[in-house]
């Protein structure tokens, strides 16, 4: 198994658990909060002293909500809507200006979703967080930008920083775990990744894939119906005789 069919195999875990935790555990926390907001109700209709205590269960459900949904978001962050990808990219940014305390944008340029599917989006989404996690700790950056550009037949992700950039050598070969997933990543995309010095310093992480046609995407869709449809021959049962 190489490295591409692991992170694949990670990745379908990743959103079967996110999409557990939001669909599942989330609404059993979300049932339990309206039970006990009818009985917080009830009690305050009775002038109960247990008032208080309902209320502060309550509130406690409710952050376990949140933080649920949290961690559903985190292992599965990119939604099936057209513009998932710039929507998960723009909250991206936002938690990482507040995490961080240093301006971090986004900029979506283009009017259209980019035809991409959803494993393909998160590859991209996963690129562009170790890339900002990256300039966050180690390249002492003071200002990032995320910037998503689809063009008519290329998508093109960047993430710019104003740190140090990168030495020579990790230009010249890959080097460190993070750094070989995303050009994994990028290459179960279609596309391909690089790294280069700013104009004004610091780094540009970009990548760049290649987006199929309409002609083709319905191609790739007949094929895929065909082979559902293809019904394999069972074989003769033993001892039965050959015409």
């Amino acid at each position: 198994m190489d490295a591409s069919e692991i992170i694949e195999i990670a990745q379908r875990e990743q959103q079967r658990i996110g999409s557990d935790l939001h669909d599942g555990l989330g609404q059993d926390l979300t049932g339990i909060a309206l039970l006990l907001r009818a009985i917080g109700a009830q009690l305050r209709k009775e002038h109960s002293a247990a008032c208080y205590d309902i209320e502060h269960v309550i509130g406690l459900v409710n952050a376990a909500i949140e933080n649920t949904r949290a961690l559903a978001r985190g292992l599965s962050p990119v939604g099936s809507e057209p513009h998932g990808l710039a929507i998960a990219l723009q909250a991206l940014a936002a938690r990482a200006t507040e995490r961080f305390g240093i301006p971090v944008t986004f900029e979506e340029r283009t009017r259209r979703p980019a035809p991409l599917d959803q494993q393909a989006a998160t590859h991209l989404y996963r690129i562009a967080q170790e890339a900002l996690t990256n300039a966050m700790r180690h390249a002492d950056a003071t200002r990032v930008r995320i910037v998503l550009t689809c063009a008519a037949s290329e998508l093109q992700l960047k993430v710019c920083d104003n740190g140090r950039g990168f030495p020579r050598r990790v230009r010249a070969r890959t080097a460190g775990l993070g750094l070989t997933i995303m050009h994994r990543r990028a290459q179960m995309c279609g596309g391909s990744l690089s790294l280069e010095g700013g104009a004004s310093g610091g780094a540009v992480v970009s990548c760049s894939c290649r987006l199929q046609s309409a002609g083709e995407r319905g191609g790739v869709a007949l094929a895929a119906r065909a082979k559902r449809k293809t019904v394999r021959r069972r074989p003769p049962p033993r001892g039965a005789r050959k015409r």
